[in-house]
């Protein structure tokens, strides 16, 4: 049991060290996924989040809509506790993730 609690004690230093070396410019999203400790089916659930987001969006985009702050209520209402929306927003634009739809998002930060 010892060894088991070595190996992971390591594990969870490569495991920063290795966030150190990830360019945090170009995948800063997967950067937040490593320093929030999201679990695979949280970081899923996310996704899945912002894909029925994005379709929401398009629609309402389809039928004229303006202006989105239930859209942004119900992506910060949804949100994993463990993430903050303005962080997450911003670390989407910046890799390119669902970029339409967060950069609708934000315009709702300051609000």
């Amino acid at each position: 049991m010892e060894d088991i609690i070595k190996r992971l004690e390591m594990l969870e230093y490569h495991q920063q060290l290795l966030i150190q070396m990830v360019d945090k410019n170009r995948h800063e999203f997967d950067w937040l996924i490593i320093k929030n400790r999201l679990t695979k089916e949280e970081t899923a659930e996310f996704f899945e989040l912002c894909e029925e987001l994005n379709k929401k969006y398009q629609e309402q985009k389809a039928d004229g809509f303006v202006f989105h702050v239930p859209l942004f209520q119900e992506f910060e209402k949804r949100l994993h506790s463990k993430l903050d929306c303005k962080e997450v927003i911003a670390a989407c634009i910046k890799q390119g993730l669902y970029k339409e739809l967060m950069i609708q998002l934000y315009k709702n930060l300051s609000n």
